[in-house]
């Protein structure tokens, strides 16, 4: 988990920057140069987040070795590691569309889609993936608990 926060930093440095951009550019009534810092800082936070996920992907042993010595530790981390590394790609353009719409000054459509996207699509697959593949245990009968 703490280096799925390392690389999730770059974007949120990204979506503030572009926020600000964003906002100082409509702000001098130039909404064409607003959507284009929007693009722009998509790009960029892309690239690095795609260094970051190749880094993360190549290196996971010994990036997982900086946190753990347990063998069993690391070997429950090495497959999530991989799997974020080739999907934190995505995570760049939706921080950055976020801050610009939200530099943009349309707050609540940001909570929605956030709302919908974490609590809705992103749980829900989670918990069917776990379901598929046995990692959540049935819930416990607690009645003969005292």
């Amino acid at each position: 988990m703490r280096l799925a926060s390392l690389s999730f930093m770059p974007g949120f440095g990204f979506a503030q920057t572009t926020a600000s951009l964003t906002g100082q550019h409509l702000g001098a009534k130039d909404p064409d140069s607003a959507e284009r810092m929007i693009w722009v800082g998509t790009f960029y936070c892309g690239v690095l987040m795609a260094a970051i996920c190749i880094l993360y992907f190549t290196l996971a042993d010994p990036l997982l070795m900086l946190f753990t010595t347990s063998e069993e530790i690391f070997k429950d981390s090495i497959i999530p590691l991989k799997i974020y590394a080739a999907l934190a790609i995505f995570l760049a353009p939706a921080m950055v569309a976020r801050g610009g719409i939200n530099g943009a000054g349309d707050t609540a459509y940001t909570l929605k889609i956030m709302l919908i996207s974490r609590f809705v699509i992103r749980l829900h697959k989670s918990r069917s993936m776990e379901r598929e593949r046995n990692l959540i245990s049935p819930i416990p009968d607690n009645s003969s608990c005292p």
